[in-house]
């Protein structure tokens, strides 16, 4: 009968090794593995290149990037130590996805933490530009964006600005980085005063575009190229009309 028990008691324990084994490398994982990626962030540096960024994780020994499209499937596009990722040659006008997973390195074994959450980022074909820059510089300037607007001959116009407060001049200055190629907007007087207006834009210190907005005219729409300019300078003269730009977008 002791003999049997001994035997009984033997079994169990090789029955249990295993299972302690598992929970010893179960909780060395848990020790080991690191935090969770957060902060996750796209920065447009042109049309189609997105930098992504993120915290540092604890415990990190680097990060694996993921990515996929709206009818994909998350892939793998780098692994890196560190703490941003730029993707270039994507498409104008998709989607896309990005995950963050950190990793770290203990004798020779890699352990991986949670995934981060999602983020999204659509390539749109323009910004408006008052949602996206704001002068660096300006005399007698007003934004609107959102709901608010403008009005030029009894139209309203979203996503603008006006030069001008009852002044003959007014002067905007923009870092458009490079990242553009044509700036489109629609051009009018506010409010009315009897003489025309002239209105002037310089790309990197070169008179780019002028513009005469005659007094009691209607909006007009322009197009000027702006590609591979950094330094914007939009100024106003020559009657105390304000001037509107109205719809104002920067296509890359």
């Amino acid at each position: 009968m002791k003999k049997k028990t001994a035997i009984i008691w033997i079994l169990c324990l090789l029955m249990l090794l295993p299972i302690g084994k598992a929970g010893t490398l179960q909780a060395e994982a848990a020790v080991t593995r690191p935090g969770t990626v957060t902060g996750l962030g796209t920065t447009r540096i042109k049309g189609t290149t997105l930098r992504l960024t993120w915290n540092k994780a604890t415990k990190a020994s680097g990060y694996d990037v993921y990515m996929k499209t709206n009818s994909g499937y998350y892939k793998k596009v780098r692994r890196t130590t560190s703490l941003s990722y730029k993707r270039t040659g994507l498409t104008l006008g998709a989607t896309y996805y990005f995950k963050v997973r950190a990793y770290r390195k203990v004798n020779g074994k890699t352990y991986y933490g949670v995934l981060s959450s999602p983020i999204k980022r659509k390539l749109t074909t323009f910004e408006y530009m008052t949602r996206v820059l704001s002068p660096y510089y300006n005399e007698y300037y007003n934004s609107y964006t959102g709901a608010d607007t403008i009005k030029m001959a009894d139209n309203y116009y979203h996503n603008a600005f006006v030069l001008g407060n009852y002044t003959d001049k007014g002067r905007a200055f923009f870092n458009l980085k490079g990242r553009y190629k044509t700036l489109t907007f629609t051009i009018g007087e506010t409010d009315i005063d009897e003489g025309d207006t002239r209105v002037a834009i310089y790309g990197d210190d070169e008179l780019i575009k002028t513009i005469t907005v005659k007094a009691y005219g209607l909006p007009r729409k322009y197009t000027v190229n702006v590609q591979n300019i950094y330094k914007l300078e939009v100024y106003k003269s020559g009657s105390w009309t304000d001037i509107g730009f109205g719809n104002v977008r920067l296509y890359y």
